[in-house]
């Protein structure tokens, strides 16, 4: 059905600005909307020039999905609406998920081609998965170590970022992240990956090894961490993961050989491209924001570092206290950004009052120190009272590698 058939069929989405500005105009008339539009039009223009940082910051998110074209022609009132429209979309769609389902469709590798039998996304993204999933069974990549091919299991250990974006797509785990190749890099230094595809019931899962430490204490039966596709911590039993699986993973892993130093043994054609890999700037890899998501360090702080709820001057895990500075200012400008209100939400503040915004802080990804995750939020919490936002903020620990923004 093409877009004019559906514009026909859904008029109440199909408004224009012209269509909201007379909305405001006074009832019975429409003399005044021509002057209405055109000092929509001088402000669109003028703002672009006045708040040209905010103006890019829009510009930024949506280019990924508007024209280079079309956003040449879009005033800073047009690219703010876009990029609200948009991430608001981006917050109940899994884009990535309908690409791939397109990807599918097209090679006819769908079970249910029919879209229009749909009841909802949740069947769209379902018939993706299967299609991905039997997909990678046939597609075994040679970037990929296979541990286990069965009937029911596909594993494997990616050994570049290229096979843990193929055999991780459809999840949220950040080493399978189009945007940040070094989560990849850093995990394949520090122990081993494996990814699980459950060919019957059409799910992924990953199993990950920390390489120890020396001197450190070694549980032989249990050294490792299970995620299921949304990047939560979870167990084997939940997934219904065979305990022979498991005991095959340990095994494998139990010279606690790290991917890398396993590409080094086993695949040296491959440690060229892993290197490369690791001296890639990480700023060519800065995240597009969705629904103003700001990315986090891994940056760990030791228990005798924190006294009396103050950012001591030390090093954390690599990361200088700059650096760690410099990702709480990259949280409180997101913070700006996702609560910034336009003359829309100003008017709705008075007759609605403030929104509640939760906000889920990847503290975890940061600190694993309890009350230091205490401190990042309590400073998040201060900042806002700073910058006097107009919406209460809760602030909760998220499981996340990004900022959450949720609006309600």
């Amino acid at each position: 059905m093409g877009k004019r058939e559906l514009k026909i069929q859904h008029p109440e989405l199909n408004i224009s600005i012209i269509d909201i500005i007379s909305k405001l105009h006074p009832k019975g008339s429409s003399k005044y909307i021509p002057l209405l539009i055109k000092e929509y039009k001088r402000l669109n223009t003028e703002f672009v020039k006045k708040y040209d940082e905010d103006y890019s910051y829009y510009v930024d998110n949506v280019k990924e999905y508007v024209d280079e074209d079309e956003l040449k022609n879009l005033g800073y009132f047009d690219v703010k609406l876009l990029n609200d429209v948009i991430f608001n979309v981006l917050n109940f769609v899994d884009i990535d998920m309908i690409n791939q389902h397109n990807e599918h469709h097209k090679n006819n590798r769908i079970q249910n081609p029919d879209i229009s039998s749909y009841k909802g996304l949740d069947e769209l993204y379902e018939q993706a998965r299967i299609a991905n999933i039997k997909f990678l069974e046939k597609e075994v990549s040679s970037s990929a170590h296979v541990v286990l091919d069965n009937d029911k299991w596909l594993i494997i250990k990616p050994l570049t970022f290229g096979a843990s974006l193929k055999y991780g797509s459809a999840t949220k785990w950040c080493t399978a992240s189009k945007s940040n190749p070094h989560h990849f890099a850093r995990y394949s230094r520090n122990g081993n990956l494996y990814y699980l595809i459950n060919k019957e019931d059409s799910f992924k899962c990953a199993i990950y090894c920390e390489k120890p430490s020396p001197g450190d204490y070694v549980n032989h039966n249990g050294n490792f961490q299970i995620y299921n596709e949304a990047d939560e911590r979870t167990d084997s039993a939940f997934l219904n993961i065979e305990s022979d699986v498991i005991k095959l993973i340990l095994d494998d892993n139990k010279n606690y050989i790290s991917n890398y130093d396993f590409i080094v043994k086993t695949y040296p054609n491959l440690v060229n491209e892993f290197d490369k890999l690791e001296n890639i700037k990480e700023s060519q890899y800065e995240p597009q924001p969705i629904e103003e998501a700001v990315p986090a360090p891994e940056v760990m702080i030791e228990e005798e570092d924190y006294h009396d709820n103050t950012v001591m001057s030390h090093t954390y895990d690599g990361h200088i206290e700059s650096d760690f500075e410099n990702k709480l200012t990259m949280f409180e400008k997101q913070l700006r950004h996702a609560t910034k209100l336009s003359w829309y939400e100003r008017i709705r503040l008075k007759l609605f009052g403030p929104k509640v915004v939760f906000v889920g802080v990847p503290v975890g990804q940061i600190t694993h120190n309890f009350e230091y995750q205490q401190e990042i939020m309590r400073r998040l919490s201060k900042h806002v009272e700073d910058i006097n936002l107009n919406n209460r903020m809760v602030f909760y620990p998220s499981s996340e590698t990004n900022l959450v923004i949720n609006k309600f």
